[in-house]
């Protein structure tokens, strides 16, 4: 197959779930197929030597294209008076719509695709996320496939639901307007790449034409290993909780407001040496905020989340909204950590409660549960380790990247019987 991939991703240096979700897959396609690519983005970070476990785009890529995400002009226009328009009210006045697609997406992007288009013949042109779709012109001239990161509409419904007042008002309409939008998408395309059952009968509903295939998120149980090579000499510590996320996403800033106000005082209260490490890229002030209170420790963007994996005794991921399966679940597991998390942040997971994560809804639970992980090393080691051998045997990006593959080549035969 030749596939032309769309989409934002910093494949060299992937340190969010939906990037890494966007770089094993595509990788492990590459081996078989010639995949170009084009990236909405500047090159300029990218440039920087890949991570470690990661190879440059570029390696692996028959061609790849970089798009500046320069802005509309008129999103240039909103944000130049911050006094006059702060982030906050731009994200509860504007239609989502207007936020996150139409203003914000680089009017370029749209010419370039069509170019590349028009050049080369792919068989399937593979678009993600949902905001860059503003930029795919209508009577597209060739196959077009989408993978489903979440349900969008799905986490602006609960965050709507914890608002009151006019921000509840806007923020219900924000969702109404993103549910249209991803109704939109959903029709045009001839193959939909879902990553829980949940989220494809979801889309099924509203998209019953379109061929669905789920396609589970996968780790590298190699890389996230305690035992790798690059974590010798790495010791842990007896006092460490860790969040992993980026700290610009509304369900994580939540979490983590969450954990440092209602949990830490609690585990605190009663293990007055308890720290909270928050790892992630892009805190907001908010976010950064956090680490005057005593315990939290804002640690930001990191090259590498394992060693910090490593040192904790435990992660926590209380998720109260959003949608989607979790990459940063499965890579605790793979690190051999007890997983403190809600039902929300195991979403798409056939887990045992207690046998390879501790299940914890309320601040309560997860205050009683990440001391029973403080206090009981030997036995929390014990969940961990179970925890690893359960994702090593049921998660790996290689099955995932066969069901994806299969249903790209049985929708080709499909429309070639038609």
């Amino acid at each position: 197959m030749r596939i032309l991939y769309v989409h934002p991703f910093d494949m060299a240096h992937p340190r969010f779930g939906s990037a890494i979700v966007g770089y094993h897959p595509w990788r492990r396609m590459a081996n078989r197929h010639d995949i170009d690519m084009i990236v909405a983005q500047s090159d300029s970070e990218f440039r920087k030597p890949a991570d470690p476990g990661y190879e440059s785009p570029e390696s692996w890529c028959k061609e790849v294209i970089y798009v500046p995400n320069v802005p509309n002009p008129k999103w240039k226009l909103l944000t130049a008076f911050p006094k006059a328009m702060p982030a906050r009210v731009m994200r509860v006045l504007l239609p989502w719509r207007a936020q996150h697609t139409g203003l914000t997406m680089n009017p370029e992007l749209e010419r370039v695709i069509l170019e590349q288009v028009n050049k080369k013949t792919y068989d399937w042109v593979h678009i993600t996320p949902i905001r860059l779709w503003s930029r795919v012109a209508a009577n597209f001239p060739a196959p077009l496939a989408y993978t489903a990161h979440d349900v969008v509409y799905r986490f602006l419904e609960g965050y709507a639901q914890q608002q009151t007042g006019l921000e509840k008002f806007f923020a219900e309409k924000r969702a109404q307007d993103c549910k249209r939008f991803e109704l939109e998408v959903w029709n045009r395309v001839k193959l939909i790449v879902a990553l829980t059952e949940l989220e494809a009968d979801i889309i099924r509903e509203s998209a019953p034409h379109a061929k669905i295939v789920v396609t589970p998120n996968g780790v590298d149980s190699d890389y996230l290993n305690p035992n790798h090579p690059d974590l010798q000499g790495i010791e842990g510590k007896p006092n460490v909780l860790l969040y992993v996320g980026l700290l610009s996403y509304e369900p994580n800033v939540d979490a983590v407001q969450w954990l440092a106000k209602e949990v830490m005082p609690g585990v605190r209260a009663a293990r007055p040496d308890a720290e909270l490490w928050l790892v992630g890229r892009k805190p907001l002030p908010e976010v950064t905020k956090l680490g005057e209170l005593p315990g939290v420790k804002v640690v930001g963007e990191v090259p590498d989340i394992r060693p910090y994996m490593k040192q904790a005794v435990a992660m926590l991921a209380p998720i109260r909204i959003g949608a989607g399966m979790r990459v940063k679940t499965l890579e605790a597991m793979s690190m051999a950590k007890p997983l403190i998390a809600t039902e929300f942040a195991l979403e798409g997971m056939e887990y045992r409660d207690g046998e390879h994560v501790l299940l914890a809804e309320t601040a309560e639970e997860t205050i009683e549960k990440s001391l029973w992980t403080l206090n009981h090393p030997e036995e929390a080691t014990a969940l961990g380790d179970r925890a690893r051998q359960w994702v090593m045997e049921h998660y790996s990006w290689d099955a995932m990247t066969t069901l994806m593959e299969d249903a790209f080549l049985s929708a080709m035969e499909t429309a070639k019987n038609r």
